[in-house]
């Protein structure tokens, strides 16, 4: 029997076929290396692929799907362990001034002033030199960005 990547394409093919929608059952097939596709089976018919029902045969004279049961469990899940990273030394975590947002709203209008072309990387830099957390730089001068953008009215 034929499979399909997707469910509803399964379903669609047994509507062509002629069966109404309580006539038929979707299933999910697992294939090897843990992939899945469906097909529909009717109602009363056994939900395992048959020779003359399934597609071609190998060398030996059996199908793929007859080597393979057709409702197998899926292969379990390969464990991974988490990833743990380290801090980056080289980042500020704490920021060392009051009010280190508005200072980063500050030094990016004062930047900007001067030089209309400066990039991210300068301003973010600068801020973290005059003692503003660098993941706080970061976000502030996002919101900062978005703020100079206007919308369409």
């Amino acid at each position: 029997m034929k499979t399909y990547e997707l469910r509803s394409s399964a379903i669609r093919a047994a509507r062509n076929a002629g069966l109404a929608d309580d006539a038929f059952d979707v299933i999910k097939v697992w294939q090897k290396g843990g992939k899945s596709s469906w097909r529909y089976v009717a109602k009363g018919e056994s939900p395992v692929a048959t020779e003359e029902s399934s597609g071609p045969a190998d060398e030996q004279g059996s199908t793929p799907e007859a080597q393979a049961p057709a409702l197998a469990e899926p292969p379990a899940a390969i464990e991974v362990p988490p990833v743990v990273t380290e801090p980056t030394a080289d980042r500020v975590r704490e920021s060392t001034i009051e009010k280190p947002t508005k200072a980063v709203w500050a030094i990016a209008d004062e930047m900007k002033a001067a030089n209309t072309a400066v990039t991210r990387k300068e301003i973010v830099n600068e801020c973290v030199r005059r003692g503003v957390a660098f993941y706080t730089a970061r976000t502030q001068y996002q919101l900062w960005r978005k703020s100079l953008v206007t919308p369409a009215t």
